[in-house]
């Protein structure tokens, strides 16, 4: 299993780079990719908290979910619950939002993705597929099928995000504008 630990870094490093490292998960899941919160309070994390455990590293074809961590008592609350991976979360700069890769299915490891944005409300979660490369009309797509990983600096802004997609056998870097659609 794959654990979250936060260190706290000393500002001068001299012997000791950290003054305490914490370990924030207890338990013998998979977690992976952790992203701040812009404010520090909370982690979100990928995690394959089933019976069918296999490190992302080597496939991510497993039932992966986004979970949010808080760091004041280290609970933690499921984002999504789709049946295949949601993998690769990055937070907006206002910590607002958060965009994945999602897939419907438990597919191969290079499967087509669909991006997910999740609104983090203080009501509660919701999410909307950009675009279901996996349902009818998939052959017309507004864009391209994002490539896995979703670049860590993919946020231009609080609305708009980057990610990288394959066209043919070359690179694409394609942009989405959330509030303009």
């Amino acid at each position: 299993p794959m654990q979250i630990w936060v260190a706290d870094l000393n500002e001068k490093t001299a012997d000791i780079a950290a003054s305490r490292i914490t370990r924030v998960t207890h338990d013998n899941f998979w977690y992976g990719d952790p992203q701040w919160s812009p404010d520090g309070s909370f982690l979100v994390v990928h995690a394959n908290r089933t019976p069918d455990q296999e490190s992302v590293r080597y496939s991510i074809n497993h039932n992966y979910d986004l979970w949010r961590i808080d760091l004041k008592d280290h609970s933690l609350r499921q984002l999504t619950t789709g049946t295949g991976p949601e993998v690769s979360p990055r937070l907006s700069p206002d910590g607002r939002r958060v965009v994945c890769l999602s897939s419907p299915r438990k597919g191969p490891h290079a499967d087509v993705f669909n991006l997910l944005v999740l609104e983090l409300a203080p009501g509660g979660v919701t999410s909307t597929v950009l675009y279901d490369h996996h349902g009818p009309g998939a052959q017309t797509p507004p864009h391209l099928p994002p490539t896995f990983p979703l670049p860590t600096d993919c946020w231009r802004d609080d609305h708009r995000f980057v990610f990288n997609a394959l066209n043919g056998l070359k690179s694409q870097t394609q942009m989405i504008d959330l509030d303009k659609g």
